[in-house]
């Protein structure tokens, strides 16, 4: 009788909507990694009020089982708000988060989240990408040096001509915020 009783309740709550499972499913759809960037762009333009032809995305990453796209707004220059995208391992949307925001004039740099030791040569090759207007692919990033007072620098390079390789440093602070790239 009891059986009968929950299976009762369950059909009620498949039929109706209210089957939690069927709702989150349904309101959070299976992103195809081809369209995470552009989807990421769109979050990106809603959350934040910018236009989506001023953001720039890297391509996708792996990180774990889940999916993340880091990029920035405006699409060049140190004077913007840095983020990513976040995706689980069923390719749902989980989120944006900035990591910087240097848009203001108030000095910027009010983290939200910061970039683990093992992951700054990459995502310094990212920003310097985007920075310097090169494929992630040609550039190289050694590993990251703790400073003396506590700060990181990573150190990387690209040929910008037959002839020449231009060398750049990425710093971030203690925390593993990043603060920035240029050329040395």
């Amino acid at each position: 009788m009891r059986h009968s009783a929950l299976i009762a309740s369950a059909v009620l709550l498949t039929t109706s909507g209210l089957g939690v499972s069927a709702v989150a499913k349904e309101s959070r759809p299976n992103i195809d990694e081809s369209n995470m960037m552009r989807f990421c762009q769109g979050e990106v333009a809603a959350k934040y009020s910018v236009s989506s032809r001023d953001i720039s995305t890297l391509p996708v990453e792996r990180k774990g089982s889940n999916y993340r796209v880091y990029g920035q707004t405006p699409a060049e220059g140190d004077n913007a708000m840095f983020f990513y995208c976040e995706y689980n391992q069923h390719r749902e949307f989980d989120g944006v988060t900035m990591t910087s925001d240097k848009r203001s004039a108030s000095g910027g740099g009010s983290a939200k989240d910061s970039v683990e030791v093992e992951n700054m040569a990459r995502y310094c090759t990212g920003m310097a990408a985007e920075k310097f207007n090169q494929s992630p692919r040609y550039i190289s990033s050694n590993e990251p040096t703790r400073q003396s007072n506590g700060t990181y620098m990573v150190y990387g390079q690209y040929n910008e001509s037959s002839t020449f390789t231009q060398v750049f440093t990425c710093t971030f602070n203690s925390n593993g915020v990043f603060k920035g790239v240029k050329k040395i």
